[in-house]
């Protein structure tokens, strides 16, 4: 068991470290676009979105 943690931390680290530097561009996009409060909404719809994916597949 003890031999698969590392393979398995590294295959749900590294999709993390991607999404959030893809959720950081997209909300970094939005602001420099549109502003803050349509960020924010962007940004909440991401998180949910993730977290959902996370769950449930």
């Amino acid at each position: 068991m003890r031999m698969r943690e590392p393979k398995l931390l590294r295959s749900r680290v590294i999709p993390a470290v991607l999404l959030l530097a893809g959720v950081v561009s997209v909300v970094a996009g939005v602001v420099f676009l549109v502003g803050w409060p349509a960020a924010l909404i962007v940004l909440g719809v991401i998180c949910v979105a993730a977290a959902v994916q996370e769950v449930y597949f």
